[in-house]
């Protein structure tokens, strides 16, 4: 017969650290997703060459009209941000969100929104998750 035992001492002190563990997540989570989505705003910012046959003087009014969004949060959503540009052309240079309705004459000269997104976001959930888990180690669990 084998018989296994099993010990929690410092309950209280556990139920504490993970209270505010559970606390902290939403601070990590959204301070790490602002920063990568600063991160795609500043690539977005930056323009390509300009065409050596266009006589096209640019306004950066597509550079200015980038901006990130705190959306209000609640139920199962801890943190919730929107990547927008304000510019109405702005689908037209760097494409929708499925990479599309970018103009012919931006293809391949612009970076599409999406792939800055995703090249910028992708590392997010193994940041988040490391993150969260020296916050734990911190508490002592």
């Amino acid at each position: 017969m084998i018989t296994l035992s099993v010990q929690v001492r410092n309950a209280k002190l556990v139920k504490k650290a993970l209270e505010d563990l559970n606390a902290e997540i939403p601070q990590i989570s959204s301070g790490r997703i602002w920063g990568r989505l600063n991160a795609a705003k500043v690539r977005m910012k930056q323009y390509p060459p300009v065409k050596p046959w266009s006589s096209y003087k640019r306004t950066r009014n597509y550079a200015r009209g980038w901006d990130i969004q705190k959306n209000p949060s609640g139920g199962d959503v801890i943190v919730s941000y929107s990547f927008i540009n304000r510019v109405q052309y702005a689908r037209l240079v760097g494409g929708g969100a499925n990479r599309d309705g970018q103009a012919w004459m931006h293809v391949g000269w612009w970076p599409l929104t999406r792939d800055v997104l995703d090249d910028k976001l992708s590392a997010l959930p193994k940041e988040i998750s490391q993150l969260i888990t020296v916050a734990a180690r911190r508490r002592g669990l």
